[in-house]
């Protein structure tokens, strides 16, 4: 480190840690007592750890002593960084799924054989390890924990490195912070937002308790009195327990046009720049409106004459997909993605020589390290190595998109995972699927990295991101020191989340808890299922060129918007708007959100807006982490109690 620098100290290196090891042992007894039936992933990990350990923070620093940035910033950085492997998705796409394919039928005999010896123990270990209350077999479970661990290990190194190298091209592009940093970042004596309002952001928080904590209480006691308020379908950091989530429909020839009005999601949408979110329902409105109309009508897309529900909505989604020259799903949602994440680098190279490509050593040398270390396990899995370095470079550039998508990353990932499942399917749909050379990366690139574990592996990482971006205007040097700590906290959660997972596996058994019960009988079947049932029913047909399309097609939206300062489409919102999420009901959030923000500027202006309605959104969001919180700890005693 160069002198002058502000640097973390042993204290603080070990204060990080610390609370790395916790929250991973935490999140190991989550996901298997609990699992994603009840509410516990990867979102609502980073919630329980970031607000109750930084409003402890906060809490010190207030009465005993100043905390320092350093302090604030190791412990976002490790909270978000660890919370990458304290999932139920990324544990299930993993270890479990590994396990599953190599004891239960069919899977043992169409896959299993080509599955790496270090994979995943043998049947015996494995078997005994699910009856539970047996010894813990460390030396037959240690090549798979290694091997996953390594995994994990460099696939962060891999994501955060390659935007750190481009960050500076990043920074300026997005005018509002992550939203779940910003609220932590508000509750601390460094807030960027001067004018932050405290009575307008109590009655936001307070608005939120009323609403939800009843239904937090209903868990427990089912007669408990609630607000009769639905708000619709439910994301990360939402909490409402209602048994029937009622939602708005209108139902159209070819689309079902779902109406969506979460707090939570106005919320984030008010705090997000007015452009996105009028691009989200306006694109939104063409994608599900005009263009399935006007395919219908040529006669691309066959017409859907069956009623459908909120559930069998997917229909449209397939329909849309499958048919037709535009393919939204995967063009707008997988390669517009690439494209938000690429342009901006090309731009700056030919228009500006470069100038804004933060060519660090620390980010290069983390790419250089995350590719060679996945490349090698690549390699001993047998998987060909020319097929993992174009994985990787799609990854990559699905990783710079999300880099550059800042305040709407909350609500991207859960569906781009989905359209990026399908885009590897279909690519591997020609290979044979079959043979021992294409098993491993069918297993990872479609099973890890594009399923639902996708989220962890290629969300949370920006999270960390995030916070390093947020330290230069906290006038912080020592950047590397910061991201050497996050890589050492991703080793140390990896290794404490994967062994006390499996011990709690082994001392209780599988039938033991909802959690691991779900995990083992329902999700990993489901995964399994998929690796047969994708490679039989789609048929094959050129996704790249639909990718192509979407990159080429953002570029062009981006041209049109520095062109036009009125052309009304953004990349950000275009890309939000095709995805899962807008279809259950985000769109008509951020056209609400979109409204009242005109509202609040024309009645106050900037003045209304700074001092009064970002607190209250702010209070709002924190409202719903809070609740979300207090659910996970009510789910945890019910379920040990009962």
């Amino acid at each position: 480190m160069k002198s002058g620098r502000m640097r973390l100290d042993n204290s603080k290196i070990l204060l990080a840690l610390t609370l790395t090891i916790i929250w991973s042992i935490f999140g190991a007894i989550l996901t298997i007592v609990l699992g994603s039936s009840h509410g516990y992933t990867s979102y609502d990990g980073f919630a329980l750890a970031s607000a109750t350990t930084l409003l402890a923070l906060y809490v010190i620093g207030s009465h005993r002593r100043t905390v320092s940035i350093e302090t604030y910033a190791s412990v976002l950085i490790t909270l978000s960084s660890s919370t990458i492997v304290c999932s139920f998705w990324s544990f299930s796409s993993t270890f479990i799924r590994s396990w599953y394919i190599r004891i239960m039928e069919p899977y043992r005999t169409i896959f299993g054989t080509h599955m790496p010896y270090f994979w995943a123990p043998d049947s015996e270990a494995i078997n005994s390890i699910l009856l539970g209350g047996k010894y813990f077999p460390i030396m037959e479970l240690a090549p798979s924990i290694v091997f996953w661990i390594c995994l994990t290990f460099f696939s962060y190194a891999f994501f955060v490195g390659s935007a750190l190298v481009f960050r500076n091209v990043f920074l300026e592009v997005e005018k509002l912070p992550f939203p779940h940093t910003q609220v932590y970042l508000e509750l601390t004596p460094y807030s960027s937002m001067r004018r932050f309002s405290k009575g307008p952001f109590k009655a936001g928080l307070i608005f939120v308790l009323i609403i939800q904590i009843p239904y937090v209480i209903r868990q427990a006691i089912p007669w408990f009195p609630v607000v009769p308020i639905n708000w619709g379908q439910v994301f990360p950091f939402t909490v409402d327990f209602t048994d029937v989530r009622e939602i708005r429909e209108i139902y159209l020839p070819n689309s079902v046009l779902t109406f969506g009005y979460n707090p939570w999601h106005i919320a984030l949408a008010y705090l997000a720049p007015m452009d996105t979110t009028l691009s989200v329902w306006l694109s939104f409105l063409l994608l599900q409106i005009v263009y399935p109309a006007l395919a219908t009508w040529m006669g691309i897309i066959p017409v859907n004459t069956s009623k459908v529900t909120f559930q069998s909505a997917r229909n449209w989604r397939w329909i849309n997909l499958m048919y037709g020259p535009l393919k939204p799903y995967i063009t707008i949602g997988v390669g517009g993605l690439i494209g938000i994440g690429v342009w901006p680098i090309i731009l700056d190279l030919a228009f500006r020589g470069g100038r804004r490509v933060f060519l660090e050593r620390i980010g290069l040398i983390s790419i250089l390290l995350g590719a060679t270390g996945l490349s090698c396990l690549a390699y001993l899995s047998n998987s060909p190595l020319i097929q993992t370095l174009i994985g990787l470079l799609i990854l990559q550039g699905i990783g710079l998109g999300l880099a550059r998508i800042r305040g709407e990353l909350g609500l991207l990932i859960p569906p781009l995972s989905k359209p990026l499942n399908t885009a590897f399917w279909y690519r591997i749909y020609p290979l044979k699927t079959m043979d021992l050379k294409y098993f491993a990366y069918l297993h990872i690139f479609g099973g890890v990295y594009s399923s639902e574990a996708g989220v962890s592996f290629t969300s949370i990482p920006s999270l960390s991101l995030e916070t390093i971006k947020t330290m230069r205007s906290w006038r912080i040097e020592d950047l590397e020191g910061f991201y050497i700590l996050s890589l050492a906290s991703i080793a140390v959660a990896s290794a404490v989340y994967f062994l006390v997972s499996l011990e709690l596996f082994n001392a209780y058994g599988v039938s033991a808890f909802p959690g691991s019960k779900r995990l083992f009988y329902e999700t990993v079947k489901d995964e399994s299922d998929f690796l047969i049932t994708a490679v039989s029913t789609y048929p094959p047909w050129p996704w790249w060129q639909n990718i192509l399309y979407g990159l080429l097609g953002i570029g062009i939206v981006m041209v049109l918007g520095f062109t036009f300062p009125w052309f009304p489409i953004t990349p950000e919102g275009l890309v939000i708007s095709a995805t899962e999420v807008a279809m259950q009901g985000f769109w008509s959030s951020c056209l609400i959100a979109w409204i009242l923000k005109k509202l609040t500027f024309a009645i106050g202006g900037a003045y209304l807006y700074e001092h009064y309605g970002k607190s209250m959104a702010l209070g709002v969001i924190l409202g719903y982490i809070l609740t979300t919180v207090l659910n996970t700890l009510v789910s945890l005693i019910l379920v040990i109690y009962h």
